[in-house]
C-alpha cells in the first residue's frame, strides 16, 4: 500500500510487514491481539485515518501506544472521532507528538463520549497547550469518573491539582466497584 512508502522510505521489510499486521488485527477484530505498540515509528496520515476507521468498530484493542510518532492535529482528529464509537479501548498513549491546542481540545470533546478509557498520555507535545487546555482537561475530567491515569505536564498550578484530585476520586470510585463485585 501507498501509506508504506513513508515508513523509513520502505527500506525496512520488516517494519512494513508489523504495521500491515497491525492494522489488520485492528481491522478484522482479532481477539488475541489486545495491545498494539507503534511508537518510535513514524506514521503517515494515511496510515493512521486507515488505522482509527478500523479502530471505531474494534471491540477487542485494549491498548494503544502512538508515543513519538510525529503525528499532527490531523490524525488526532481522526482518532478522536474513532473514540467516540470505540467501546473497549482502556488505556491511549499519544506522548511526544506534534499536538497543538486545537488537536487535544478536539480529543478532550471525544471524551465526553468515551466512557471506557481509563489511561491517556498527551505530555511532551512539540508545542506548548496553554492554559485553555489545561482548564478544558479539568472541566473534562470534572465529568469523566472513568479516567484513572493521565499523563501530562501541566503549567499552572489550579488545573493541576484539580485534575489530581479527580483522578483520586476515580481511582477511589473504580476501587469501590471492584470491591463490590467480589
Amino acid at each position: 500500500p501507498s501509506y508504506l512508502d513513508e515508513y523509513q522510505g520502505g527500506e525496512n521489510p520488516i517494519l512494513d510487514w508489523l504495521l500491515e499486521e497491525a492494522l489488520e488485527a485492528v481491522k478484522k477484530n482479532i481477539r488475541e491481539i489486545s495491545s498494539i505498540d507503534l511508537s518510535s515509528v513514524t506514521l503517515s496520515h494515511e496510515y493512521i485515518k486507515e488505522l482509527t476507521e478500523a479502530l471505531s468498530t474494534n471491540n477487542q484493542l485494549k491498548v494503544l501506544k502512538l508515543s513519538h510518532t510525529q503525528m499532527a492535529d490531523n490524525s488526532l482528529k481522526c482518532l478522536a472521532n474513532a473514540l467516540k464509537y470505540n467501546v473497549r479501548l482502556q488505556v491511549l498513549e499519544l506522548e511526544t507528538n506534534w499536538f497543538t491546542a486545537d488537536g487535544v481540545m478536539t480529543l478532550l470533546k471525544s471524551l465526553e463520549v468515551n466512557q471506557k478509557l481509563k489511561e491517556l498520555r498527551l505530555s511532551n507535545q512539540k508545542h506548548a497547550l496553554g492554559i485553555r487546555v489545561e482548564m478544558e482537561i479539568e472541566s473534562t475530567m470534572k465529568s469523566n469518573t472513568n479516567i484513572l491515569k493521565f499523563g501530562y505536564s501541566f503549567t499552572s498550578s489550579g488545573p493541576r491539582s484539580s485534575v489530581e484530585r479527580m483522578l483520586m476520586r476515580n481511582n477511589e470510585l473504580d476501587r469501590l466497584k471492584r470491591k463490590n463485585k467480589h
